[in-house]
């Protein structure tokens, strides 16, 4: 329920303050299974707009530093977040994402691995491929387009789900991580183009 209150405040002061484009939402929606959404990181925004806009839960990680005292904690926990170390490969979160997966829940993760705010082109990180073979699961590209300013625009569009299944139960190759790494990445851009036509 608190998160449910919390996604309606989120998304009416998110309604107001930018010019929301949400777009083709409903693929995420509609699947029945466990699925990884994978944007592009422009902002410390993103961490509340893409939940915020859509009818599934969807759970959220954020590094360890916010999770620094006892509100935070609670805040965080109950909006579905949970923390993950950057610096290094996080058993715990890695953990906690392969049992929501499985059991059919929905995490966003950033495969560049920290916040692009100049647009630059990052190489993504394979994490994000090796927990959605692992746990057998689709993986959402998502394109963020906006410079977030006041009542600027912002383009949130969803892309065809990606299923890596020559992967699964397999040990992928530095080489094959690294080209599932790319094809995501090529996926992203796509939505993130056709904004910007």
């Amino acid at each position: 329920m608190f998160r449910f209150i919390s996604a309606i405040v989120i998304r009416i002061f998110l309604s107001i303050y930018f010019k929301l484009n949400v777009v083709n939402v409903e693929r995420f929606e509609k699947l029945k299974t466990g699925c990884i959404i994978a944007p592009n990181h422009l902002s410390a925004w993103d961490t509340v707009l893409i939940p915020a806009f859509s009818k599934r839960v969807m759970y959220m990680m954020a590094k360890e530093e916010l999770f620094s005292n006892f509100f935070t904690t609670w805040l965080f926990t109950h909006l579905k977040v949970f923390p993950v170390k950057r610096e290094k490969a996080d058993v715990a979160a890695i953990k906690t994402s392969l049992k929501l997966l499985k059991k059919g829940q929905s995490i966003c993760m950033f495969p560049e691995g920290t916040r692009n705010k100049t647009g630059a082109d990052l190489d993504y990180k394979s994490g994000v491929i090796v927990i959605a073979c692992t746990a057998k699961v689709p993986v959402i590209p998502v394109g963020i387009v906006s410079d977030f300013k006041f009542r600027s625009r912002v383009d949130l569009v969803y892309g065809e789900p990606i299923y890596f299944d020559e992967y699964y139960d397999k040990k992928m190759t530095h080489e094959e991580k690294k080209q599932a790494a790319e094809k995501l990445k090529a996926a992203v851009n796509k939505t993130i183009a056709s904004v910007k036509k």
